[in-house]
């Protein structure tokens, strides 16, 4: 499990990559929100492929479970870097760290157990 979980991480950073040179690319010549948008889809999409593919190695896994989890991973993000950022340490570092390792954490077992069985 810890090399799929390694597997995972990667391809986390890749989707990340891919993400957030849409989201520059686009931010200066439409609106943010909408370069997020476009971004987040693309995003989506490429980290449903390396996931199969690459690290749960399954063309059975379920994309609308799979968008429910990123879904629900981006508001618990939102969720934890507000606890954390307003409430508990107000560093936001801190409090991206600590959401990115345990949103990823979570999406990693959601996945394994749920869309990729």
């Amino acid at each position: 499990m810890f090399l799929k979980y390694m597997k995972f991480s990667i391809a986390g950073l890749l989707t990340a990559i891919v993400y957030f040179g849409i989201y520059l690319y686009l931010a200066n010549l439409i609106s943010p929100i909408l370069a997020t948008i476009i971004g987040f889809s693309i995003a989506f999409f490429v980290s449903y492929f390396l996931n199969s593919i690459f690290v749960f190695t399954s063309s059975k896994g379920s994309l609308k479970i799979f968008l429910l989890i990123a879904l629900c991973g981006l508001f618990f993000n939102m969720l934890l870097i507000f606890i954390f950022t307003e409430l508990v340490i107000k560093n936001n570092a801190i409090a991206g760290a600590i959401a990115v390792i345990v949103v990823s954490s979570c999406s990693f077992l959601l996945n394994y157990k749920f869309t990729f069985k």
